[in-house]
């Protein structure tokens, strides 16, 4: 699985700092880098980098000049992006806002690709959208979870056989995991079925006992 930790850190830094083709298809950010090789980010949901940029995007203080100028989108980019967030009226704060749900929700935006979701992605980073490390990364069924102990529980929940989840949940969610997995998120672990506030909070809980020791031996 591949590691939530400073997983964009990178290949941001690659990015901007580097020349390289982008793939402007879906969400899959290619860098052709002779130094470093090529290097795909997948922008997964859930993740602590889509939930920053999400998080910026419906910030109240993001407006269509702070993409065009401060982020240096295409002025289509920026124009597009406050539309569909702000709604027909064209005003925040208002009924018919349509904030941004989900990473493909940005990404289906026209003139917005991953070359854009990229550059709003640096910015946000730049401006401490990102949650990182400690901080918390969301709160599903009423558990939080910072960005570290998300990855810990990922790990426990996608590499523990059925017999030690068995230990800890409800068979049901057991089943339900073991035949969902591997999850991607913390999101998506908390949307399949039988898994709710209590089995979360048994996940973290068992996560934190084994100090992480799944994700120690996978590095």
């Amino acid at each position: 699985m591949r590691s939530v930790r400073g997983m964009f850190a990178c290949a941001l830094v690659l990015a901007l700092v580097a020349c390289g083709d982008v793939q402007e298809e879906g969400i899959t950010v290619v860098f052709d880098n002779e130094a470093a090789g090529t290097i795909t980010h997948e922008l997964t949901n859930g993740s602590a980098d889509a939930v920053g940029l999400l998080a910026f995007l419906n910030d109240a203080e993001t407006t269509f000049e702070t993409l065009d100028i401060d982020a240096r989108l295409d002025k289509r980019s920026a124009s597009g992006l406050i539309h569909h967030r702000n709604g027909p009226d064209g005003v925040y704060g208002t009924w018919d806002d349509n904030r941004f749900e989900s990473v493909d929700e940005v990404d289906a935006v026209k003139w917005v690709g991953a070359k854009t979701i990229l550059r709003i992605l640096g910015y946000a980073v730049e401006l401490g959208f990102v949650p990182q490390a400690g901080d918390v990364l969301g709160v599903y069924d009423r558990v939080p979870f910072t960005v570290f102990e998300a990855e810990d529980v990922l790990n426990f929940a996608n590499e523990v056989s059925f017999e030690g989840l068995d230990a800890i949940l409800n068979v049901r969610a057991v089943r339900s995991i073991t035949a969902g997995r591997p999850f991607a998120s913390i999101e998506s672990l908390a949307a399949a079925r039988y898994v709710g506030r209590r089995a979360l909070q048994d996940l973290k809980d068992a996560a934190v006992k084994s100090g992480g020791e799944l994700q120690v031996q996978q590095r």
